[in-house]
C-alpha cells in the first residue's frame, strides 16, 4: 500500500520517515525516491461534473518531484479552482510520455502543460528521433486540449557548461514544433538560465546516479533540507545537482505556467469555474514570457 508522506513536516514527519527508513532501510529510502507517485496522479483523478479547468502536467522526474522542487504542487497553491493532474515518471523520456497518453487524455483535460528531453538530453537521443516522438504527442493531445510545452532546463552547474549547447539545439526543435502544431512554446530554459547567469558553480559534474538521489531523498526528507540549501552547497541558484529544480527555480516554472494558463483562459472566457468552453480557443504562437 502506497504510504502518504506528502506534506509531512516537524517531528511527526520525521517520525514517519524514519519509521519507513527502518523497516525498510535501502528498499524504503528506494520507494520515497523513485517510486512513489506522485499526489495527484492520473490513476487517481476522477473527472466531476463541474470541474472547470482540469491541467495534466506530463513529463519526467522534474515534473514527478521527489528529487526536485515541485512546480505542480505550488500550481495548486496558486490556482485552487483549478485541478492539477501529476503525469511526471522519473526517468523518463519523449518516448516513454508518447507511450502515456491514454492516460493523460482519460482524464480528459482542457489543458496539458509538457516538460520532457532533459533525460533525452542526458541519453544522447539522435534529434530526429525526439523531434519525431513530440511531434506525435503533439498531434495526439493538440485536437484534444490546449499544450504548453516549456523548453528544456539548463544542465549542469555553471551557464557556460557545453552540455547547454545541446539543450539550446533540442530547444529550438521544441519551439518550431510548438509553432507547427499550435501549442504554446514556454520559455523555461531563457527565464531559468538568466536566473543562474551570476551562479559561481562548481566544476564538479551533475550529481547524478542511484547512490546521490538517494542522498537527496535522504537530506531533503530526514534532514529536512530545501531544495534551494542543496542547491547552494554547489554555487547553483537553480539546480540542486545539475539536473533537478530548486525552490527557487519550481517557483519560476510555476509563476511562467500559471501566466500561460492565465493568458489561455482569458482567450476562451474559461476561469475554471465551469463557464464557456475548454477547447475553443486560439491555439497560435510561441509564448515569451512577457
Amino acid at each position: 500500500m502506497e504510504i502518504a508522506l506528502w506534506g509531512v513536516a516537524g517531528v511527526a514527519g520525521a517520525a514517519v520517515l524514519a519509521a519507513v527508513l527502518a523497516f525498510g532501510g535501502r528498499a524504503g529510502l528506494m520507494y520515497l525516491t523513485f517510486y512513489r507517485r506522485p499526489k495527484g496522479h492520473p490513476g487517481s483523478f476522477t473527472r466531476r461534473p463541474d470541474d472547470g479547468a482540469v491541467v495534466v502536467c506530463a513529463g519526467d522526474s522534474l515534473t514527478h518531484a521527489t528529487v526536485s522542487g515541485d512546480y505542480v504542487a505550488r500550481l495548486r497553491r496558486r490556482l485552487p479552482s483549478t485541478r492539477f493532474v501529476n503525469a511526471g515518471r522519473n526517468g523518463d523520456t519523449a518516448e516513454g510520455l508518447l507511450g502515456r497518453l491514454g492516460e493523460i487524455l482519460a482524464c480528459e483535460p482542457t489543458d496539458v502543460v509538457i516538460l520532457i528531453g532533459t533525460n533525452d538530453v542526458r541519453r544522447s537521443r539522435p534529434h530526429a528521433a525526439f523531434a519525431a516522438d513530440v511531434a506525435a504527442i503533439l498531434t495526439r493531445l493538440t485536437p484534444a486540449a490546449r499544450v504548453a510545452l516549456l523548453s528544456i532546463p539548463p544542465q549542469g552547474d555553471r551557464p557556460d557548461d557545453p552540455v547547454n549547447d545541446v539543450v539550446a539545439s533540442y530547444n529550438l526543435l521544441l519551439a518550431d514544433l510548438a509553432d507547427e502544431h499550435g501549442a504554446g512554446y514556454v520559455p523555461v530554459h531563457e527565464r531559468l538560465a538568466a536566473l543562474a547567469a551570476d551562479d559561481a558553480g562548481t566544476d564538479r559534474p551533475a550529481t547524478t546516479g542511484v547512490s546521490s538521489y538517494l542522498r537527496l531523498t535522504a537530506w531533503h526528507l530526514l534532514a529536512r533540507r530545501s531544495w534551494d540549501s542543496l542547491a547552494a552547497r554547489r554555487g547553483s541558484t537553480v539546480l540542486v545537482d545539475g539536473v533537478h529544480l530548486s525552490d527557487r527555480a519550481a517557483d519560476e516554472v510555476a509563476d511562467l505556467v500559471a501566466e500561460r494558463l492565465g493568458r489561455a483562459a482569458l482567450q476562451r472566457g474559461f476561469t475554471g469555474t465551469g463557464e464557456g468552453g475548454p477547447h475553443t480557443s486560439d491555439r497560435g504562437g510561441r509564448h515569451d514570457g512577457s
